[in-house]
């Protein structure tokens, strides 16, 4: 399976996109939209997140300072450790997350990351990662 398959079984995926992009599974019109935008975008790239070789998420920015993950395997902690590298690795200092309040697994990830609360926006929690308070 290529990357664009992979991709594509990821977002297509209801279970995954309960908690993500309004619980809607994307067209395929949206991915190739996404891919294009990607591949273009030097601001806020999006990652594959791999597993021996094998496409099993993507992580990255929207909105200037969100941050967003959408992965397949969860549990495994592969979504703590890729949160935690991507903050590396872009050098953020400051990055938000907006995790779905039914979503409580993704919330308890992001609190053991040093994200805090701040507010609820609907029916979506706000957490905020300040480099210097999580260090």
């Amino acid at each position: 399976m290529d990357d664009v398959e992979a991709l594509t079984k990821i977002v297509r995926d209801e279970k995954i996109m309960k908690n993500i992009s309004n619980g809607k599974i994307w067209s395929i019109n949206r991915i190739n939209k996404f891919i294009q935008w990607n591949m273009n975008d030097k601001n806020d790239p999006y990652f594959g997140i791999f597993i021996r070789a094998k496409l099993i998420g993507i992580i990255g920015m929207y909105d200037t300072n969100n941050i967003r993950i959408f992965i397949n395997k969860s549990g495994k902690g592969y979504g703590s450790e890729s949160v935690s590298a991507y903050i590396k690795h872009m050098n953020l200092d400051e990055v938000y997350a907006r995790i779905d309040d039914d979503n409580i697994v993704s919330r308890h990830m992001f609190e053991k990351l040093g994200f805090t609360y701040i507010k609820n926006d609907g029916d979506v929690a706000v957490y905020r990662y300040v480099k210097e308070y999580a260090e």
